[in-house]
């Protein structure tokens, strides 16, 4: 038998889509885990969030093309063009993918919503919101699963249209779920972008990191497009399919984006994200005996090789222990001498909590 897949427009988009999509979404996940191996972290929450919507995908893109091969450029919505037992085998198998889509775009919000947790919960205002959106997200999957999953009573008519039954209208369900989880892209996009205006860096590194955490909104862009060019068409021809698979595939993109390493090389700042969110110093002097001291002292070419592993401490980072410098003063007050064991000391400390 010939390849006529691309006989008809609309089956080769969606072959194209998922042969490219297909590769570069594991390539994205793959260099993911890469990066938090080189970072010495552990994987966690996010890494496995990344995978588990790799895997809905990769179904969700191989189930569609068995059954562009296996239609091979006819239509399963044409009455006659394909066999009765292919058709229900068909209906049957995008029974199972359209299961997919809601999970994918969970897993990639959790994914990224655990990147949130990672490096802004020292806001428990925000900490809050990563939840509150996490908890919409999951309901807002729960709900989409049951009513694909019930789509038409009996059920059966689901996975053999020759069956009658009554069934929902799914030009309603694809605006309603789709305009939903749109709004959850574009929110988690305001709290990242919020958070990161609040820190303390320079307004290049504000910009760079916000266009960076924008990249979120292109899934929830690509969601509006597909209710826009798909509406009317579900139950006729495979246009619904290609712009989930482009969706899915940006969401696992955008979830894995913004801790590759050799992208944020150059932000030096997430490297020290912990400490310059919501962080100051304070420095104090204080008079000791007939002398003033201004404390901490700068340090120069000559006694920067004095400094001792002494006067450093192990702190407890978020996944991995780091070192903070320690500098601690004392003067005297001229009015009033204070006993020589119980200095005033003052500690500045700067620590490194994350790499992302």
């Amino acid at each position: 038998m010939s390849f006529n897949v691309f006989n008809e427009s609309e089956h080769g988009t969606a072959f194209i889509v998922a042969v490219v999509s297909i590769p570069v979404s594991v390539l994205v996940v793959f260099v993911r885990v890469l990066s938090t191996i080189r970072t010495s972290r552990k994987i966690g929450m996010e890494n496995w969030f990344a995978l588990l919507a790799l895997v809905t995908f990769l179904a969700y893109a191989s189930i569609d093309l068995w059954i562009l091969c296996t239609m091979n450029g006819r239509s399963v919505f044409q009455l006659g063009a394909l066999p009765r037992e292919t058709v229900i085998a068909i209906y049957k198998a995008g029974y199972v993918m359209n299961i997919q889509t809601p999970l994918n775009q969970t897993f990639a919000k959790l994914c990224l919503l655990a990147l949130y947790h990672r490096l802004f919960s020292v806001s428990e205002g925000f900490v809050a919101w990563i939840y509150t959106v996490g908890g919409f997200q999951v309901a807002w999957c729960i709900a989409v699963v049951c009513v694909r999953l019930f789509l038409c009573t009996p059920i059966a008519a689901t996975l053999n249209p020759f069956i009658k039954g009554r069934c929902l209208n799914s030009q309603i369900l694809l605006a309603a779920g789709d305009s939903v989880n749109s709004a959850i892209d574009f929110v988690m996009v305001g709290m990242a972008v919020y958070m990161v205006i609040k820190l303390r860096v320079s307004r290049a590194a504000k910009m760079k990191m916000s266009v960076l955490f924008a990249l979120g909104g292109f899934a929830g862009i690509i969601g509006i497009i597909k209710v826009g060019e798909a509406y009317g068409t579900i139950g006729t021809n495979v246009r619904n399919s290609s712009w989930n698979m482009a969706q899915q595939a940006t969401s696992i993109i955008c979830c894995c984006a913004p801790i590759y390493k050799s992208l944020l090389s150059e932000f030096s700042i997430f490297n020290r994200l912990g400490s310059s969110l919501f962080s100051g110093s304070r420095s104090r002097k204080m008079d000791y005996g007939a002398g003033v001291a201004t404390w901490p002292p700068k340090l120069t070419n000559t006694n920067v090789s004095q400094v001792g592993q002494e006067n450093w401490v192990r702190l407890e980072g978020s996944s991995q222990h780091e070192l903070a410098w320690t500098e601690v003063g004392a003067n005297a007050p001229q009015q009033e001498a204070r006993p020589a064991a119980h200095p005033l000391k003052t500690v500045e400390i700067q620590q490194i909590v994350e790499k992302v």
